[in-house]
């Protein structure tokens, strides 16, 4: 259990309890219906998550005590960190409350109150990759790829021409997510080795590291198998490397 670089489970620092299972917090948009009883819903939307933990400092002496809580502070003060509770995922969060409720300079234990918000609703789990090749003359191609978790991902998907010198008689590609009807058309001319991005999260288009205009829309793939269909016009003469990348989310 870690959060950041602090070790939350030692032998001076035990973690007793932790409050982490529960849903985010939930907002529920509804409204009135005239001429009759109840409400309409509108919409809902997911915000915080709070995340809880209680336990002990245990030292040999009271000075001790106060050296391993100054230097829990000292990392609990940091911003935006990776909070690993269970081994397989994590949540970014941010300290908003360390409470050390029978801190004296007289004692070598002392019990603890810590909590944690997460701004995102999520946990993440270890990031997945899936690798594809388009070859040399291949300019349409549909596949498909199954995300995991329990609730939408925005992955990454980079395109990259196999390396050399020459134009790849790429002119424009692209990228339709059929599953929900939405797609991405990037315009211009490739030469090999060039490295195009599609962030689902940022909803942005990078070549080589730089931002690239786009028209068409992003949106978010949802749990389960998503179809994927990739065309270029020109010609695709030297061949494409791609990887669709992402780290499942959990609602808990």
């Amino acid at each position: 259990m870690r959060f950041g670089e602090l070790n939350l489970q030692t032998a001076e620092i035990i973690i007793t309890d932790v409050q982490y299972r529960q849903m985010a917090d939930r907002i529920l948009n509804t409204s009135p219906i005239s001429r009759r009883a109840g409400n309409k819903f509108l919409s809902d939307d997911f915000t915080t998550k709070t995340i809880s933990m209680t336990g002990y400092v245990i030292s040999n002496s009271a000075s001790g005590l106060i050296g391993i809580i100054d230097n829990m502070h000292r990392y609990l003060a940091l911003p935006q960190k990776e909070l690993s509770i269970d081994a397989d995922r994590v949540y970014i969060a941010t300290c908003s409350k360390a409470e050390f409720p029978e801190l004296n300079f007289s004692r070598s234990v002392s019990p603890f109150n810590l909590e944690f918000l997460s701004v995102s609703p999520f946990s993440f789990g270890t990031n997945l990759n899936a690798n594809f090749v388009l070859p040399s003359g291949v300019v349409d191609r549909t596949f498909s790829i199954t995300i995991s978790g329990t609730a939408y991902a925005e992955p990454n998907l980079s395109l990259t021409t196999f390396s050399g010198a020459g134009n790849a008689g790429i002119t424009k590609m692209t990228i339709a997510h059929l599953t929900s009807g939405q797609e991405v058309v990037i315009s211009g001319a490739w030469s090999r080795n060039i490295e195009t991005v599609l962030n689902y999260d940022n909803a942005t288009v990078t070549l080589s590291g730089l931002l690239y205009d786009y028209t068409g829309s992003f949106d978010n793939y949802p749990v389960g198998n998503n179809s994927i269909r990739i065309t270029f016009e020109g010609s695709n003469d030297f061949g494409v490397e791609g990887e669709i990348s992402y780290s499942p989310r959990f609602w808990f």
